[in-house]
Parts: C-alpha cells; sequence; structure tokens
C-alpha cells in the first residue's frame, strides 16, 4: 500500500480537475480532460498501459470537447466520462470503447441534467452512478443510475445522498458494496456513504468517514480488499494523505506507510484490478 514517484506514468501535460479515471483492468486505464496549466479546458486524454506503466496522449480517445471536475464511470466493455464542466455546466456523456480506445459522444447516456463534478461509482458489471455534485444552482444529493446493457441514466432516489454533497471520491469493491467519501456542502466533510449494489441503496457508514473534512481526494480500488482515498483539499491545504478502506469491515483509517510524496487534489486514481 506504498506510492512512489514513476516517472514513467507521468501525464502528457499537467493538468488538474480530472477527479476520476477509467479502467479495463486487463489492458489500458485513461485519465480525460482537465484543465491544463495555461487558462482553458483540455480534452485530452492519456493512456496508460499496464504491461509497462506507460502513460502517453492517445488522440483516438480525447474527449469530444474540453472539459474539467468531469466524473467516470467503468462498465465491462465501454467507460463513460460525464458531466463536468466548460464555461457552463455539462450533462453530456462521452463513451470510450475499450477494445478500440475510440472515445465518442452518446446522447443516449446524457445525465438528467448539467452537473459538475459529479462521483461516479460502479459495480462492473450492471449499473453505474453519478452520486451528488454540483448542478446549476446549488449542490445535490441526487443519484442518477446507468444500466449497462442500454447505457441509459435514470434518476433512482434510493441511491440519493442523504445531504447534498459536491467534489467527493468514490472507491467500488467490484462486488457487494460503493462508496462515496467526504465532498462539500458547503464546508469539508468526513462523511462516507455506502452504496449496496444488490439492492441500489445508498446509506451512511460512520465506520467508514474520513479522519478529517476534505473534498476533491482520488479514489484507487484493488477490487478485493482494500480502497484508497490520497490526497484532497479541506480548503486550506492540499493534502498527501492516504487513507485505506477495509473492504472485509468498511473501516477507514489513515495508512501513513501510502502517504503520497506531494500533496495533491482533484488528481484521478486508475487501478489494474478494479472498477
Amino acid at each position: 500500500s506504498t506510492f512512489a514517484v514513476h516517472t514513467d506514468a507521468d501525464l502528457s501535460e499537467a493538468r488538474s480537475g480530472i477527479r476520476q479515471g477509467l479502467s479495463d483492468k486487463v489492458t489500458y486505464g485513461y485519465s480525460g480532460g482537465g484543465s491544463p496549466a495555461s487558462p482553458g479546458w483540455s480534452d485530452v486524454t492519456d493512456r496508460l498501459t499496464f504491461a509497462s506503466s506507460v502513460a502517453s496522449a492517445n488522440t483516438d480517445s480525447d474527449l469530444d470537447q474540453g472539459r474539467r471536475n468531469l466524473g467516470a464511470i467503468n462498465g465491462l466493455t465501454y467507460g463513460y466520462f460525464i458531466g463536468g464542466e466548460t464555461s457552463l455546466f455539462l450533462k453530456t456523456s462521452e463513451e470510450i470503447t475499450f477494445s478500440t480506445s475510440v472515445t465518442a459522444i452518446n446522447t443516449d447516456s446524457d445525465l438528467a441534467i448539467e452537473n459538475y463534478t459529479p462521483t461516479g461509482i460502479s459495480d462492473g458489471a450492471t449499473y453505474g452512478y453519478s452520486v451528488g455534485g454540483y448542478t446549476p444552482n446549488a449542490p445535490t444529493n441526487v443519484t442518477e443510475r446507468m444500466t449497462f446493457s442500454s447505457a441509459v441514466f435514470a434518476v433512482n432516489s434510493d441511491s440519493d445522498l442523504t445531504t447534498a454533497t459536491f467534489s467527493g471520491s468514490a472507491l467500488s469493491d467490484g462486488s457487494t458494496y460503493g462508496y462515496h467519501l467526504g465532498g462539500n456542502t458547503g464546508a469539508k466533510i468526513t462523511t462516507a456513504e455506502r452504496l449496496t449494489f444488490a439492492d441500489g441503496t445508498m446509506a451512511l457508514s460512520t465506520d467508514s468517514d474520513l479522519s478529517g473534512g476534505r473534498s476533491d481526494c482520488g479514489g484507487i480500488s484493488d477490487g478485493v480488499t482494500y480502497g484508497y482515498c490520497i490526497g484532497g483539499n479541506t480548503g486550506a491545504v492540499y493534502l498527501d494523505i492516504q487513507e485505506r478502506i477495509t473492504f472485509a469491515d468498511s473501516v477507514t483509517a489513515v495508512n501513513t506507510d501510502g502517504d503520497l510524496v506531494v500533496g495533491i487534489c482533484t488528481s484521478a486514481g486508475i487501478s489494474d484490478g478494479a472498477v
């Protein structure tokens, strides 16, 4: 559970506001969009080859338009970049076909409402969830659920957060539970909510709470034993902290052995082991 700098996997350009990555769990991971060092929004997608851990820009995977603070959802065959912002909040969904690495607009998969910083959670097989975020007027607790067989979203009130929250992070064990951790309700929060995949219900999970209030953490999962909430933003500082959730008991605890080399927020986690 330790981190180390790995320059072969560096992005092709410096950018923030990526938030979530996509993975086919076998061959490639993808990091799309964000905000580059110069003003504006990026449409660039970098592809990480798991066999070599080398990342490079992959133009076939580029987004249709530059955007930042988007969410991401992994299916088995396709991945989806959802929502985000340009000068406007977006509801647009872009679908990446894992077998070809090609990204294209998929209007069937659009969100019901424009959403900045939606958080994507996936069971990896049947459903993906767009959780919370910031609509044009205010933070939201609304969850939209995508059925992977049709790639269509629909509002699913059973999966709503208990509190309207944006800029949260997500983890999934890929089979039983998904987790929404921290975020911003107007203040940074420690709260964890757990999504039960069998029935699509969301509920508070105090054992999974973060040690301190923060938003914009990265999320990584091995899909079996542990998930990791990395970095984040307290409002005053960017964090280098790693918190590890043990899937067997849903308990989250600080893991100092796994701290980042430098404090960071709005980073994307990618894993070859999990959705």
